[in-house]
Order: C-alpha cells, then structure tokens, then sequence
C-alpha cells in the first residue's frame, strides 16, 4: 500500500508519529505517549 500524500510512505501512522516526535524534537515521555496514543488508541475506537 502507497500513501496517497507521501510517494515514499507506506501508510502506516506509526511511521507518521516517529517522524512527527522527531520533527517536533519531544524528547520527554509526557510528550511523547500521547502522540503514540492518539494513532495507536483512538485509531481503534475510531474503526
């Protein structure tokens, strides 16, 4: 599977929070979990 806005990307939102907690430069847990949070957890309530 390709992403549709990344040519590289292959759709996987764990892909997207490491680079997001790279780019954003988190480097404490407090910052971090919820970003994992968010596409791991809610993504699961959503479906």
């Amino acid at each position: 599977m390709q992403d549709a806005w990344y040519c590289l990307g292959t759709g996987n939102m764990l892909d997207v929070a490491h680079i997001a907690v790279c780019f954003c430069q988190m480097m404490e847990m407090a910052e971090i979990f919820p970003v994992f949070n968010m596409v791991i957890v809610k993504d699961a309530k959503t479906l």
